[in-house]
């Protein structure tokens, strides 16, 4: 079991969100195993009416099938592998009518995926987010953009003809692939953009923030009135 990390998450809905009468459409899910550790995030679609059932559903999908594809050592194929699996569940899902409608209300959702073994921290997704760590050979905060337009998963499942703008690219991007020699690994929505200056870096630098889990929830929530936009974050430190 990779016991070596300490784990807190941490999520809330966005003040906009809220206004509106939105149930927060971010969702995040942590799998422990043997061989590896999964953390997903997933960040629904805030124009999608139910986007953070697919977001919710797609976090523990690809938490659990991660782990199960990360047991056989083979991360540099694990992405594509991933995001395929993923697709065929959401696949297994739609309607015989109304598709088009379907994924637009329930399916359309970002993804952020970090997978740690003993030797190896391997972060990749598809759309925008957050990627900080901190020691290790290449400690730095990554803001990932993705525009007006994020190259959400569910848009394989469509007719591109009916998709306009184009979307992205909708491979997988992988933001971190390296030696698991960080101290702190923290992967997030795009809402923890909004929070005030040295939040991010107090998450990465303060050990109670992972030894006290309930703590990086509690410190989301005195932000809130700040974050505009649905914020999550899981947070994995090495034990001292």
């Amino acid at each position: 079991m990779i016991t070596k990390y300490e784990i807190a998450a941490g999520s809330l809905p966005g003040a906009e969100h809220r206004r509106l009468g939105h149930n927060n459409q971010d969702a995040v899910a942590v799998r422990r195993g043997e061989r590896a550790l999964v953390a997903a995030l997933t960040d629904g679609c805030s124009g999608g009416c139910y986007s953070e059932v697919g977001a919710r559903l797609a976090a523990g999908w690809l938490a659990a099938d991660g782990l199960d594809m990360a047991a056989d050592g083979d991360l540099d194929a694990l992405p594509e592998r991933l995001l395929d699996a993923l697709l065929r569940r959401l696949e297994g899902l739609l309607p015989a009518v109304d598709r088009a409608d379907f994924v637009a209300d329930y399916l359309l959702f970002t993804c952020l995926i970090a997978v740690v073994t003993e030797d190896r921290a391997l972060v990749f997704g598809l759309g925008d987010g957050v990627v900080a760590s901190a020691g290790g050979g290449a400690p730095g905060v990554a803001v990932i953009e993705a525009g007006d337009a994020p190259p959400y998963l569910g848009y394989r499942l469509l007719d591109p003809a009916l998709l306009s703008p184009a979307p992205g690219e909708l491979g997988p991007a992988v933001h971190l692939d390296g030696p698991a020699d960080f101290e702190a690994l923290l992967i997030g929505s795009d809402g923890l953009g909004y929070l005030p200056d040295g939040v991010l870096d107090g998450f990465l630098g303060d050990p109670t923030y992972a030894r006290n889990p309930s703590l990086l929830q509690k410190r989301l929530r005195a932000c809130e009135r700040g974050l505009p936009d649905d914020s999550s974050a899981v947070l994995l430190r090495r034990r001292p």
